[in-house]
């Protein structure tokens, strides 16, 4: 549906109704829920998942005219070690032989090689913090329950946050 939605921000452009967001691409975590795509928790255990509605983070961006435009890499139900069964490592684009550090790390190294211009995040030791920190980005921890976690695979219910990440704190 990216087409679609890409086509509609050009229209809202054009006829004046642009939302805050309107048109920009965003990167989602594979432990975040996006309807339609798959979702598997860099887990093979997962199958190959589909989404049936967005997380409630997702949701609020897209209302907001912002559109996901890919599913990033996690490590194995977001617990942050560099190898994954199902993806391999995400490299840091800064250094290809170095980690992007983090379970967001498909994320951090989207926006690090500038395929999407944000990308949502999860947090529970450190996961947006590491790898916008490895990979000179910003990304915010908010404050607890600031974001609903509803969509979002858990690791830890009373530690997890959902957050932006991006190239600048002038983009967040």
């Amino acid at each position: 549906g990216a087409d679609e939605a890409a086509a509609d921000a050009t229209r809202r452009w054009c006829d004046g109704t642009a939302r805050p967001l309107e048109g920009v691409f965003f990167g989602v975590k594979d432990i975040i829920d996006v309807a339609g795509a798959p979702v598997t928790a860099g887990s093979h255990t997962t199958g190959d998942r589909v989404a049936v509605t967005d997380a409630t983070a997702v949701a609020r961006l897209r209302a907001a005219g912002a559109i996901p435009v890919l599913i990033t890499a996690t490590t194995e139900f977001a617990c942050g070690a560099p190898r994954n069964a199902r993806y391999g490592a995400v490299t840091n684009p800064w250094d290809r032989s170095r980690w992007t550090g983090g379970s967001s790390t498909g994320s951090a190294g989207a926006l690090a090689a500038r395929l999407v211009p944000l990308a949502l995040g999860t947090d529970t030791g450190g996961s947006i913090r590491v790898p916008s920190a490895l990979c000179n980005l910003t990304g915010i921890k908010p404050t607890y329950g600031l974001v609903p976690r509803t969509g979002v695979a858990s690791l830890s219910w009373t530690l997890d946050h959902i957050g932006p990440m991006a190239r600048s704190a002038a983009d967040l």
